[in-house]
This record gives C-alpha cells, structure tokens and sequence, in this order.
C-alpha cells in the first residue's frame, strides 16, 4: 500500500512539475534551508552588497526564521499545503541554492 501511495505521490509531483516547466523562467533565488544560521548570513551579505533579487525560502516549519526574513524574501513552509507552490517556484526559478546541513555536521 505504502508503494501505491508513494508512486501516486511521486506521479503528482511529476504532473504539475511538467506543467510549470513550460512557464517562463523568472528572475528569481529558490532557497531551501533547514537550519538558520547559514542563511542569516548570506541574507545579511545580500544586503550589505545590495543584491537583492526576489527570494522564495522553503524553510522547516520548526525552525524561528526571524533573524532570517529581509523584504525582498518571501518565506515558504515545507508543509503539505505549500507543494504545488513550491514545485512551480523551483521550476520557475533561474537559481536554487539548497542548504541542508544539520547542525551536528558542522564541526
């Protein structure tokens, strides 16, 4: 049942991620991050060096993204809701830049 499931699922995402590839590339950053501390940085040094192009950041809904959040980011769950919208906005995107590290990783 579980591989049922999954292959649908897997069938979905391909569907609508076909549809959105056939939309026009936008000038926009896709940033998919699991931890804060990387991507307070790098939104800092955006800043600071006056790059700022529109942002979509897919982060873990456990994580306070307070100190991550700039205006020109738009913050995204990682929830089930939130699919559909972040599959167009990685088939649409010219950039993905993903940070997955854990913090116990980092030494």
């Amino acid at each position: 049942m579980k591989r049922i499931l999954a292959s649908l699922y897997m069938c979905f995402v391909k569907l609508v991620a076909s549809l959105c590839r056939r939309l026009k590339r936008q000038n926009k950053m896709v940033m998919l991050i699991t931890f804060s501390d990387s991507p307070e940085q790098i939104s800092k040094k955006m800043v600071e060096m006056k790059v700022t192009p529109e942002t979509i950041v897919f982060y873990d809904p456990r994580l306070d993204t307070t100190k991550i959040a700039q205006n020109f980011m738009r913050m995204i769950p990682m929830t089930k809701k939130t699919l559909v919208s972040r599959i167009y906005h990685m088939c649409t995107a010219k950039l993905l830049w993903s940070i997955i590290t854990s913090r116990s990783s980092r030494r």
